[in-house]
């Protein structure tokens, strides 16, 4: 019955879950909303706080279910031991019964065995040799593996400060020690101090929605200087919109000091000297010189599919798109020669029978040996550029989630994660190169993370990191020094004090794909109308494209 129970359970949350999941696509739209997504918009707190409530009773469901299995393993033992009374029982009876013809059987045979006495006692030894014979392997000496959690330091603490300016959601940020940049659906673009929090300008020019923004250094500036002071006039900032313009901006004064028009919404952009890589709403992957303005070469990479992120990588570009493909392009010599595609696994470099989904691309970020991207999935994924082999991170321990933002640094990637039962963001940290599970850093109180930038300050002669996010809201996440370190507070203010903490769950490997159920049909008659279809904007995703090992 509570298995019943947990099933029927089981069906209702996921179709509330998937509401939950249509209602933040329906946040997403830049356009104004019909009459129809608005009233839907207006059932997201109910909607919430039913699916909080089935995931109680679920919870609930399951530890009966835990009980009861328990109670069944320890009824066990005592039904074996009446069985083999039972059994004991049953023989006893069998030889009173047939005890005549069971000794004459005896004597029969012992007058044969008096005739063979030494094979007699060569086969009793034998036979006690197969009766003493001891595994090899004895159960005692058996070993059990156990995966111990690496141990965090004492000094992973982190004060999160809440950046009040902006009148939209935060597309994109790019933080180089102090200096803080952000760009908005309200189209502008803002200047932060983010030792002090304070904004420092707000520069308007843009007509759309702002959705890249990256802090180009004027010189090659070293990482003390990047770290100890507040020198916004030290870089330019390029920032790419939804009015298919590109602008280059002096941070002493304020003004746009060049324009360059794409003939599609930009996307997004990343820099290198003195390049710009962008990806367009077309599906067009263009490279622009910064210093005279034009374009250098543009390709159709990505067919009519909105390119959503890129990244620049040594003398590669790499490209996600809306519909969950990703590529490498050789810059050398200004070309965009295609190199690889997440949609072509090389034979041999897969696992057979472990698939995914294609899914719009959120978020890239790179190393000198792999691409991690993020996407609608649970899992992130990863591609080595030597061999082109997949693989799959964790990323939610949820069979709901999302992977809006990430990066990485020297020695370390940050993923932003989203729970969708508690509209709740949080930061994922891994290693580098090892990959390995560090810590979740989470306030339970950020909504889901769009964007995000990471850096390094310096604080009692101590190098500390320091991370931005941004989405509905932007907040900076500073690392406090081992000596600085608060109990977490809940102050009248939204800054508190957090300390990071250590998920099992996030250790363990995933080579399943189980974000591929969410897209499944599992509505009930009736419900036509919520279908994932009425507010996508992601293209065709129900071709597989590629195995994962």
């Amino acid at each position: 019955m509570a298995d019943f129970d947990r099933q029927k359970v089981a069906t209702e949350l996921r179709k509330f879950r998937k509401k939950l999941r249509q209602i933040e696509k329906l946040e997403d739209l830049e356009r104004e909303l019909t009459e129809e997504e608005y009233l839907k918009l207006c059932t997201k707190d109910e909607i919430r706080s039913k699916v909080q409530q089935l995931v109680a009773r679920e919870d609930k469901l399951n530890l009966e279910i835990q009980r009861m299995e328990n109670q069944t393993k320890e009824d066990e033992p005592a039904l074996l031991i009446q069985q083999e009374i039972e059994e004991e029982v049953t023989t006893t009876t069998f030889f009173a019964s047939d005890v005549e013809g069971a000794e004459q059987k005896v004597i029969s045979q012992s007058a044969q065995d008096e005739n063979k006495p030494n094979q007699s006692k060569s086969t009793s030894t034998n036979q006690g040799a197969v009766q003493g014979k001891v595994p090899d392997t004895p159960l005692a000496n058996t070993k059990t593996c156990i995966l111990q959690s690496p141990s965090l330091n004492s000094d992973m603490k982190f004060y999160v400060r809440s950046l009040e300016g902006h009148n939209d959601a935060i597309c994109c940020v790019h933080c180089e020690g102090s200096v803080l940049v952000s760009g908005s659906r309200d189209t502008m673009l803002k200047l932060w101090n983010a030792d002090t929090g304070k904004e420092v300008k707000s520069l308007g020019g843009h007509t759309g929605s702002i959705t890249s923004v990256f802090l180009l250094p004027k010189r090659d500036i070293s990482s003390c200087e990047v770290s100890s002071s507040f020198r916004p006039d030290q870089y330019s900032v390029v920032t790419g919109s939804k009015d298919c313009s590109m602008k280059i901006w002096s941070l002493s004064n304020g003004q746009i000091e060049r324009s360059m028009y794409a003939f599609s919404p930009v996307e997004c952009l990343d820099c290198r000297r003195n390049l710009t890589a962008a990806g367009l709403d077309g599906g067009k992957v263009e490279l622009w010189d910064l210093e005279t303005g034009n374009a250098v070469r543009s390709v159709r990479g990505h067919d009519e599919d909105a390119v959503t992120a890129i990244k620049f990588q040594d003398d590669r570009v790499i490209s996600g798109s809306a519909s969950g493909v990703v590529k490498v392009w050789d810059v050398r010599d200004n070309s965009l020669k295609p190199v690889m595609s997440s949609d072509q696994a090389p034979v041999g470099q897969t696992t057979a029978g472990v698939t995914v989904k294609p899914r719009r691309v959120r978020c890239l970020a790179t190393t000198e040996e792999t691409i991690y991207w993020g996407d609608d999935g649970v899992n992130m994924k990863a591609m080595d550029l030597k061999s082109g082999k997949l693989r799959k991170i964790r990323n939610h321990v949820t069979e709901f989630g999302s992977t809006g933002a990430m990066e990485t640094t020297d020695s370390c990637l940050v993923s932003a994660g989203y729970d969708l039962d508690r509209g709740n963001g949080y930061l994922n940290v891994r290693s580098l190169p090892s990959e390995e599970y560090v810590a979740t850093v989470d306030d339970r109180n950020t909504g889901s993370i769009t964007c995000l930038s990471c850096t390094q300050t310096a604080r009692d002669h101590v190098t500390l990191h320091r991370m931005c996010t941004g989405g509905v809201e932007l907040k900076l996440w500073d690392q406090l020094p081992s000596s600085k370190v608060k109990k977490r507070s809940r102050p009248e203010t939204e800054d508190c004090y957090v300390t990071a903490k250590h998920i099992r769950r996030f250790s363990f490997p995933d080579f399943s794909d189980t974000e591929s159920s969410e897209d499944e049909d599992d509505i009930p008659a009736g419900d036509e109308s919520d279908d994932d279809d009425d507010v996508s904007t992601t293209g065709s995703s129900s071709r597989s494209w590629c195995t994962i090992s």
